[in-house]
């Protein structure tokens, strides 16, 4: 089968789950016996002109390259609402189609993506599908939360977006960063440091909407409604195209749920793996009542990550477990001013992904606070693969891999619900000896060729296989 892929490019420049799941995927249909290529958008350039331009191949996966592509905000949202529902050249992506001639196109991104893609390949009777790897197109900031931190299921008719990307990347910042030199530069020091400082700014801006201009005497921020109209039409654009795809494949309930309540499309639901994730399950040896409890937290320490809430759960536990427990926490740079005090917590700054076997081995218990709609969340699954009891948010998509009370828990994303829980396992630790032996002895398939071969085994039921001629 011809597949191409449509993601937000290659490592090193992309990193996180769906640059590592959607290049994995391409690797082992390649080993499968498919021709695979990827389609990404690229760089500016003066002219303006929109053009697909061959890049060279990725361990045997063609390339190719969208230059002058819509903007691609990544986390960093939208401003100027209109700059990403442009229109591009149809004649382009039906001269690329015509040259790849694939059977499938799989998206697993609609950023930087022009509506036109679909459209040409509806022309040409080409099937579409896409793997739900976040909200770009439901959401501006693409975790659907609001201004506030929570989750957001008031559009407003385009007013609750404003908030929230009043300190979006401007079309400048974005050019620069979908440039050839940043590409070369992106690990340096002062654009990491760079880049540290514009997250802060605009993480700020989740902790209230109060920034906003105001009306004197007016307690409620201004809203300029053609401003409102702009996301309302975006939201639109993006959904629209959302439509033309033929199926989803939602890799967890959480955000089969979150779409079909959108959109009227129709998919299933596959959790996701990686290549570099193995069985590495073992009996483990738990610490005695009167040891601390080895806590691990791996990931950003942002809200949407759930930090906050779990440090909140934290100083909620009673005075007496205080000696009961330490927090490690993997994925910073940076110590936060709120942090828990050194005693109770230790940060150990970025990990590697060789790093997680020695990480898992010195964990009792790992938690996996999401705030916003996770859709997966590998870290839950890699903490199983290790043997490691989890305790997870009914946010996070990686919850349908736990059997609450068995091979670990769910809890409610509120502070005082998993104080509770936490609580409770810190009174009773046999509890996690009895999930720790369930999640060895179960079955657990973490191969990623066992994967494709789901995938590709779904491709096939979506339909006939129709070559472009």
């Amino acid at each position: 089968m011809k597949l191409l892929h449509v993601t937000l490019g290659l490592p090193p420049y992309r990193t996180g789950g769906l640059t590592k799941y959607s290049v994995d995927l391409m690797l082992s249909q390649l080993q499968q016996g498919h021709e695979v290529s990827l389609l990404y958008p690229g760089r500016y350039t003066w002219s303006g002109k929109m053009k697909t331009k061959p890049n060279p191949p990725y361990e045997g996966i063609g390339v190719y390259e969208i230059i002058n592509p819509l903007p691609v905000p990544l986390l960093g949202g939208i401003g100027r609402p209109p700059a990403f529902s442009r229109a591009g050249d149809p004649e382009v992506f039906l001269k690329l189609l015509r040259e790849v001639q694939p059977d499938l196109i799989h998206f697993h991104t609609l950023m930087g993506i022009h509506k036109e893609l679909l459209e040409a390949a509806k022309a040409l009777r080409i099937r579409t599908v896409y793997t739900s790897h976040d909200y770009f197109g439901i959401c501006p900031k693409v975790n659907l939360l609001n201004a506030a931190g929570d989750h957001c299921d008031d559009f407003d008719q385009g007013k609750s977006c404003i908030s929230c990307n009043q300190h979006a990347y401007s079309p400048h910042m974005i050019y620069m960063m979908q440039s050839y030199s940043y590409r070369r530069l992106k690990n340096s020091r002062i654009l990491q440091k760079a880049r540290r400082a514009v997250k802060k700014r605009t993480s700020s801006t989740s902790s209230t909407s109060s920034q906003m201009p105001r009306k004197a005497g007016d307690s409620k921020p201004m809203i300029h409604p053609e401003r409102a109209n702009e996301y309302k039409e975006l939201r639109s654009y993006y959904l629209e195209m959302y439509q033309m795809i033929d199926e989803f494949h939602f890799n967890s309930q959480v955000a089969k749920e979150i779409f079909t309540a959108y959109l009227n499309v129709k998919g299933k639901v596959l959790s996701i793996r990686h290549r570099h994730m193995a069985d590495r399950r073992v009996l483990k040896s738990f610490p005695s009542a009167d040891e601390p409890l080895r806590i691990a937290y791996l990931g950003p320490v942002d809200r949407y990550k759930g930090f906050f809430l779990l440090q909140e759960a934290l100083d909620q536990l009673p005075d007496t477990q205080a000696g009961q427990w330490h927090l490690h926490v993997y994925g910073n740079d940076g110590i936060p001013a709120s942090a828990p005090p050194a005693e109770h917590c230790t940060f150990h700054g970025r990990y590697e992904p060789d790093q997680l076997a020695g990480i898992f081995a010195e964990t009792d218990l790992l938690i996996v606070p999401s705030v916003w709609k996770e859709t997966f969340g590998f870290v839950g699954l890699e903490g199983l693969s290790h043997g490691v009891p989890v305790l997870v948010s009914r946010q996070a998509g990686v919850k349908d891999m736990i059997a609450d009370g068995v091979n670990g828990w769910i809890f409610e994303p509120d502070p005082a619900d998993l104080a509770q829980r936490l609580t409770h396992l810190l009174t009773n630790r046999h509890l996690l000896a009895a999930a720790n032996r369930s999640i060895v002895n179960s079955e657990l398939d973490l191969s990623m060729k066992r994967h494709a071969q789901d995938i590709y085994e779904w491709y096939l039921q979506i339909g006939e296989e129709v070559v472009v001629k």
